[in-house]
């Protein structure tokens, strides 16, 4: 990725997303885990779609939504464990890019599927 204009891409971020943690598996009445979440912060991104892919296989009807979030840099936001919601839709963080000298985080995301 090249060198990107600082003024232009604070201009693009137009989406305001909440960031949560997994803070703690704890067993439910089955014996099994359940994951806890904790906001984090909101921060404003920008939001690029890159795939959608749906399936029917079997008669079961699967959907991926793969996307990319650009946003400020902020080492919370590096946690292995991060989900982000936008538009009431939660997306696991899939990994990160960093750029122009750590002014800006650029998070690989998938839709969860509920």
């Amino acid at each position: 990725m090249g060198a990107l204009n600082y003024k232009t891409k604070v201009a693009e971020l137009d989406r305001y997303v909440l960031f949560e943690n997994h803070t703690v598996s704890s067993p439910d009445e089955l014996g099994g885990k359940t994951k806890t979440w904790a906001t984090l912060f909101s921060q404003w991104c920008k939001l690029d779609y890159v795939l959608v892919n749906e399936e029917d296989n079997v008669g079961k009807h699967s959907m991926t939504t793969k996307a990319f979030l650009t946003t400020r840099y902020r080492t919370e936001l590096k946690d292995n464990k991060i989900r982000a919601t936008l538009d009431s839709k939660v997306y696991d963080v899939l990994g990160y890019e960093e750029f122009d000298r750590r002014a800006f985080l650029r998070l690989k995301i998938q839709l969860v599927d509920v």
